[in-house]
């Protein structure tokens, strides 16, 4: 899967902008790829600047100029001014990425993904460091998102990434239909063992992981079914009964306090 990361840029969205000249004149400036004309552009108002958009853009344009400890200093600047300022805590995420600080950018895009789900370069950036801690999960659930609510059809990223979804679920399928066979011929065990395989290809068939859950808890095997009721449930929340199933699962393990909760 893909590992590369790119920042939250200034073009990659529509910024309502307004009567707001200098910050009309700075947009164009950056897309000129004119960093430092932009950067002193924004610094004439930073200060006055309620929003946070104008300390994110100067972290933006600090990025761009490879001067990453004054592009976290205006980040974390953008955050004190607006704590919902999702594109500062994409760029935080993308400087702990580049630091190989997974977890820590994991964190910051989680944040970000919190304040603006449906936002494309999110997902894609949650789905490819999800991919770097070979979480399957995880990294095709956020990637089924970046394609969802990309609107950038013709990037080497969405050709990639549907390119893969694309295999991943032609491969899962073609393991569901000899699961199915294998139940016909009487083998359930066999047939568990596709369908896992199945899952673990492309796991957004919340159908499938449910049955899986099911099969676990007439096993008895309860920390197996919770597991994969929990993910038929992130696939798909419109399947209360999983919820359901997970609390009489932790009664049945005797964890009262986590059936209730």
């Amino acid at each position: 899967m893909s590992e590369d990361i790119e920042a939250l840029d200034i073009d990659s969205e529509v910024l309502d902008v307004g009567t707001d000249s200098t910050l009309f004149s700075a947009i164009s400036q950056y897309q000129n790829k004119s960093y430092s004309q932009a950067l002193n552009t924004l610094m004439s108002e930073v200060e006055t600047d309620k929003t946070g958009i104008y300390a994110s853009l100067i972290g933006n344009c600090y990025q761009k100029l490879g001067a990453l400890n004054e592009a976290t200093q205006y980040w974390q600047k953008a955050i004190s001014k607006n704590p919902t300022c999702y594109r500062a805590f994409l760029g935080l995420g993308n400087v702990a990425y580049t630091q190989n600080h997974i977890k820590q950018a994991l964190i910051y895009w989680h944040i970000a993904h919190s304040i603006l789900p449906e936002n494309a370069q999110i997902n894609y950036n949650l789905a490819t460091a999800y991919s770097r801690k070979d979480d399957r999960f995880n990294a095709i659930y956020y990637y089924e998102k970046f394609i969802k609510y990309s609107d950038k059809n013709t990037t080497k990223d969405y050709a990639y990434v549907s390119k893969l979804i694309i295999s991943l679920r032609n491969k899962a399928m073609e393991l569901i239909r000899s699961g199915a066979k294998a139940i016909k011929d009487d083998k359930v065990n066999l047939a568990v063992q596709f369908f896992i395989k199945a899952i673990t290809n492309y796991p957004m068939i919340p159908k499938v992981v449910q049955n899986i859950a099911k099969i676990f808890a007439c096993d008895r095997n309860f920390p197996k079914a919770i597991e994969y009721y929990k993910m038929a449930y992130k696939i798909d929340d419109k399947l209360k009964i999983c919820l359901v199933d997970i609390a009489n699962a932790y009664i049945a393990l005797k964890q009262y306090d986590l059936a209730y909760c």
